[in-house]
């Protein structure tokens, strides 16, 4: 028997596939425009970009997997996932970004 998900689950589940894809494109752009990333000579190493890319697409996939088919785990692994996103956005964006004023 096929149990109906909430909602907000599957909304969830979008959400976090929508960030996991914003992470795969900034990854494979990365790779794609390496040599104008460095001529730009931006604050933060294009390497950095990919392997940041790289990892929250690794991270996010059995994330929207787990919430989709409902595992027990997906929960545990939502809060340390929103946790360590929320730190590493504003840690990049207060530490590595540059300042335009």
């Amino acid at each position: 028997m096929i149990q109906k998900r909430a909602w907000s689950v599957t909304w969830l589940a979008i959400g976090v596939l929508t960030l996991t894809g914003i992470n795969v494109i900034r990854f494979v752009q990365t790779i794609r425009q390496w040599d104008f990333l460095l001529s730009l000579q931006l604050s933060v190493h294009p390497l950095f970009l990919g392997i940041t890319g790289l990892i929250w697409s690794i991270v996010g996939f059995p994330l929207v997997w787990g919430l989709w088919r409902g595992k027990h785990w997906a929960t545990c692994y939502l809060w340390v996932c929103a946790v360590s996103y929320s730190s590493y956005y504003w840690l990049n964006r207060t530490l590595l970004t540059n300042n335009a004023t």
